[in-house]
């Protein structure tokens, strides 16, 4: 079908950078299964790491998927410039769906790193019934949803799809981990997550409106990003710096 090998084409494109991006992610898990089941056989305090390995990797996404949010057809149009044979309305419906997609999938690398922190803790502490549970019902919604939208919306209906199990995964992962672990709230914590959630959001927001080049744009969201991030104790350089020296010297 050249409809459906079009819509697999326009996901496939706006997937490259996710999976580039959960590459990244994908090796900072590693360095955190041997901590994580180190400190739980120690018996030790468990929550100050997974503040910082959750911390690290929230800043990380938060700032990609804004980044995605504000420039995603600038970004998309520098990987998949116009076709010689492609009329510019074709172009521009192209790249406003790929944008769209691309978009969308951006925000479930926010809850896809995140479950690389739970789903590891999870993982090290032999609650795989409950990883196994999370996953069953993941590809229920995945196909369900796949099943609903793909015949209407297609391309966007798949990423609508992947966004929402995500997002249930990692959910269900943050609650099984409060339940085994005993986790009190934190408020502070809360608030500081949710302030440079704002702030990321904001200066995306002003940025984008001052008409700057979309390089310049993206530099500043992320040197604003960095610095709320490390003002709001979100991000814990030494220790990030001392971790990853750690395991790459163990390796």
């Amino acid at each position: 079908d050249p409809q459906g090998n079009y819509q697999v084409g326009i996901y496939a494109a706006a997937y490259r950078l996710l999976d580039a991006f959960n590459m990244v992610a994908y090796l900072f898990s590693v360095f955190l299964l041997p901590t994580f089941a180190a400190l739980i056989k120690q018996k030790g305090n468990i929550l100050p790491f997974i503040k910082f390995s959750f911390s690290t990797l929230f800043v990380f996404s938060i700032l990609i998927a804004f980044t995605a949010l504000y420039y995603s057809s600038e970004l998309m149009t520098l990987m998949y410039p116009q076709h010689s044979d492609e009329s510019s309305i074709e172009f521009q419906t192209r790249l406003n769906q790929s944008s769209l997609v691309f978009t969308l999938l951006m925000f479930a690398f926010i809850s896809i790193s995140s479950s690389y922190v739970f789903g590891t803790l999870l993982t090290a502490n032999g609650n795989l019934k409950h990883l196994n549970i999370i996953a069953a019902m993941c590809v229920v919604i995945n196909l369900s949803i796949n099943l609903l939208l793909i015949p209407h919306i297609m391309a966007t209906g798949s990423a609508i799809a992947s966004l929402s199990a995500q997002t249930f995964s990692t959910m269900a992962q943050i609650v099984v981990v409060i339940k085994i672990f005993k986790i009190k709230t934190d408020k502070r914590y809360l608030s500081a997550l949710l302030i440079f959630t704002i702030i990321a959001l904001l200066s995306g927001f002003i940025i984008k409106q001052i008409g700057i080049s979309w390089i310049q744009g993206i530099c500043i969201i992320w040197i604003i990003g960095l610095i709320s991030a490390i003002s709001l104790k979100l991000i814990n350089v030494n220790l990030l710096v001392k971790t990853l020296t750690e395991k790459s010297d163990n390796i």
